[in-house]
């Protein structure tokens, strides 16, 4: 119904499967079975419904190569404070292509970073940097999300053209 109600009557005590038909820009969680004991009794299977904007993109070094395994932030912009520390919406590690996506989003003002809320370590040894290769929040491109929306960002440059991957320089990697 209207309020996002359902309800099934008159039928036999069996394992059901319940799943809801949505746009592509929004995404289901729920139960996806339920039981029926009793075809007297009920069963309850709820749903939550959320947005399931996309944001996506690949790192890249200097020579064009992935670089895997970097951890890139997702900072909300509309949160952030003046005088306050940063913090991340959600921070990935980069796959073994150096893609990246952020399932699930809202429809909002986003920045990506790279060391934002921390210094470079032995794993993350690139200098903090912003979409589309800024050293600063400010001068970093806004990315404007709407409701169900996907935007590819294409390729971002590894801050610092470091050349290699964090693993590679802690020597995990031949």
């Amino acid at each position: 119904d209207t309020a996002g109600r359902y309800e099934f009557n008159g039928v036999p005590a069996a394992k059901y499967k319940v799943r809801v038909d949505l746009p592509a820009r929004e995404h289901a969680w729920g139960p996806g079975a339920v039981t029926l004991a009793d075809p007297r009794g009920c069963a309850a299977a709820d749903f939550y419904v959320v947005p399931d904007g996309r944001i996506s993109l690949r790192v890249v070094d200097a020579q064009q190569r992935p670089t895997r395994d970097a951890m890139i932030e997702l900072i909300e912009l509309d949160a952030v404070k003046p005088g306050a520390p940063l913090y991340s919406t959600s921070h990935i590690r980069t796959d073994s292509s150096g893609r990246i996506e952020w399932p699930q989003l809202r429809p909002r003002r986003y920045a990506i970073a790279v060391n934002a809320l921390s210094p470079p370590s032995v794993r993350q040894p690139y200098p903090t940097a912003f979409y589309p290769g800024v050293s600063t929040l400010a001068e970093a491109k806004p990315i404007q999300l709407g409701l169900g929306e996907r935007v590819d960002l294409g390729e971002m440059d590894a801050p610092g053209d470091v050349g290699r991957t964090p693993r590679d320089q802690a020597g995990y990697l031949a």
